[in-house]
């Protein structure tokens, strides 16, 4: 049905830089009983007005801060402007104030806590999430093992921010969400129908602004134009203090900014790997509206196309 993953097994193969001494072992860090204390800590000083952007990781809030950035400040976004004002949870004191009442626009990757009042949850099929995760915490050192049981890890919890179905169901099923106060965007609408899907969600923040502006914003912050930006501060170029760099990449796979593909997976998974997610997810990405790979027509190596971007 789906063709080997052997493209994406090829990154073990490939020399790749490091990220820093310092990021592997806060990465390790993350994996330990240090991170109750720590997220403790970082989840203090909320208002009630601030507005949590919350997604599983690689499900694409850095393209939707980004538009967002230019949509609500009207400034052109770059990486320090945008990381300067849009701060992560345990940061977000230093964030921009944009709401009546003083709140701010902070990430989160966690799963649904009691601190969180308000709340967009960005949503990714979970298999292009795990090919996006796998490429980039292998290329950044994080990782050595291969494809299969990473997804399998992912898929049971073994990892910083618990199984991606568990994550999806915290903020689905919230006592905020119950309220209306959650706003839900899968990862695939923002792609398809980026206008639209950015229109609604402005208004559920309580903004008003012209199609013009919207239509900007997506035009600066394309593909080509975010990977730009990612160039720009690698290469030296980008200008002010970059809060939160994002690491290099030596490969396109392990690059920050990738190409945000959807259904990619379709290209890689073995069938095995459909089947697990199937077993472990089916429940979530039907509740979501994606299809299981069981419910998909069989695939022949022929029609799949192997350059396909993940």
């Amino acid at each position: 049905m789906i063709n080997n993953i052997s493209s994406t097994q090829g990154i073990n193969q490939r020399s790749h830089k490091n990220a820093s001494l310092y990021k592997r072992l806060r990465f390790r860090a993350s994996l330990t009983k240090a991170r109750g204390p720590i997220l403790w800590y970082r989840h203090r000083h909320f208002k009630p007005s601030d507005v949590f952007l919350a997604s599983y990781p690689r499900s694409g809030s850095t393209w939707l801060r980004f538009m967002l950035f230019e949509i609500l400040t009207g400034q052109s976004s770059e990486f320090a402007n945008v990381n300067a004002a849009f701060r992560p949870v345990g940061e977000h004191r230093h964030g921009r104030p944009l709401f009546v009442g003083e709140g701010r626009l902070i990430g989160t990757h966690e799963k649904y806590r009691h601190h969180y009042q308000h709340a967009v949850y960005l949503v990714r099929d979970v298999r292009d999430v795990a090919l996006s995760e796998y490429a980039r915490e292998q290329e950044a050192g994080f990782i050595r093992r291969d494809f299969t049981s990473y997804l399998r890890a992912l898929l049971e919890g073994h990892n910083r921010h618990g199984s991606w179905q568990s994550h999806v169901t915290s903020w689905l099923h919230s006592p905020m969400a119950q309220r209306g106060e959650l706003h839900v965007i899968r990862f695939d609408q923002l792609r398809n129908n980026t206008s639209e899907t950015l229109a609604n969600l402005v208004g559920f923040l309580g903004f008003e602004v012209s199609h013009e502006a919207i239509q900007n914003a997506i035009t600066n912050n394309s593909v080509k134009k975010m990977r730009e930006k990612e160039d720009r501060v690698h290469s030296g170029r980008a200008s002010g203090k970059i809060p939160r760099r994002p690491y290099k990449g030596s490969t396109e796979e392990g690059r920050f900014v990738r190409q945000g593909s959807i259904a990619g997976w379709r290209a890689h998974f073995t069938e095995a790997q459909a089947r697990l997610v199937d077993q472990y997810a089916g429940d979530v990405l039907r509740l979501l509206g994606y299809p299981l790979a069981s419910e998909l027509p069989a695939m022949s190596d022929s029609t799949i196309q192997m350059s396909a971007t993940r």
